[in-house]
């Protein structure tokens, strides 16, 4: 069950954040749901999202419908093999809720939560193709330690890493 965490709501959608605090593997199929919803074209990595849901210093925000408690949003971090970073696995809001700074939202409660972890830095990868990338600079401004370009099967990415 995720405990809620007290966020300025929107009120046209009527959504809050919570971090989760127990049972987190559970919460594996509705993350692939959303994510079907959120990017129906894209690849969801099942073996990596089951192995972080399970990992002890993982930490899982969603995004309720207040209306439905329909869980509709999540960010979702595990450890790295950097020192006090965390990593951003996966994010993702159903398009009904898209478009409404959620995303901050969610990220704002993640990170909030490794600081109490004792975690420094978090890192992202984030698209150049779609012009996210640069709303993620914008977003995170001075606190944009390093940029590093990577390529995969899907194209250009950034990794952030972003002081905590």
């Amino acid at each position: 069950m995720a405990e809620s965490i007290a966020y300025e709501q929107n009120e046209d959608l009527k959504a809050e954040v919570s971090v989760v605090k127990e049972k987190v593997s559970h919460y594996f199929d509705t993350l692939l749901e959303i994510n079907k919803t959120a990017f129906p074209t894209e690849v969801f990595n099942h073996s990596l999202v089951r192995k972080v849901l399970k990992e002890k210093q993982t930490v899982l925000a969603v995004l309720t419908d207040a209306e439905t408690q329909k869980i509709v949003g999540y960010a979702l971090t595990t450890t790295t093999n950097k020192p006090h970073a965390a990593h951003y696995i996966a994010n993702a809001i159903i398009p009904e809720f898209q478009g409404q700074r959620l995303v901050k939202a969610l990220s704002e409660k993640v990170e909030e939560e490794l600081r109490n972890k004792g975690f420094l830095f978090v890192t992202r990868d984030t698209r150049t193709s779609d012009g996210y990338a640069d709303k993620v600079r914008k977003a995170y401004g001075k606190r944009v330690l390093k940029e590093e370009k990577s390529f995969n099967i899907l194209g250009e990415y950034i990794e952030f890493t972003i002081e905590l």
